[in-house]
């Protein structure tokens, strides 16, 4: 899970620095003010796997979560 607004490091960096020199496979839960479309997908490009905008639904995230799970195998 991934908060959009940090102050240290920017989001995408973040995401970036996981994917790629990490290479951290797990999926990327990506939480988003921002409603642009070049940054979204740009989150999109450097590897997130769904991006939630803010305010989101907590009952939807768990669900998700939940199905994410179950289904590892």
């Amino acid at each position: 899970l991934v908060d959009g607004k940090m102050s240290d490091i920017s989001a995408i960096e973040l995401v970036y620095l996981l994917r790629y020199e990490h290479k951290v496979m797990t999926p990327i839960w990506f939480f988003s003010e921002v409603n642009k479309q070049a940054y979204l997908t740009k989150a999109l490009e450097v590897g997130v796997n769904r991006i939630f905008q803010k305010p989101f639904d907590p009952i939807a995230l768990s669900n998700e979560i939940i199905h994410y799970v179950l289904h590892l195998n």
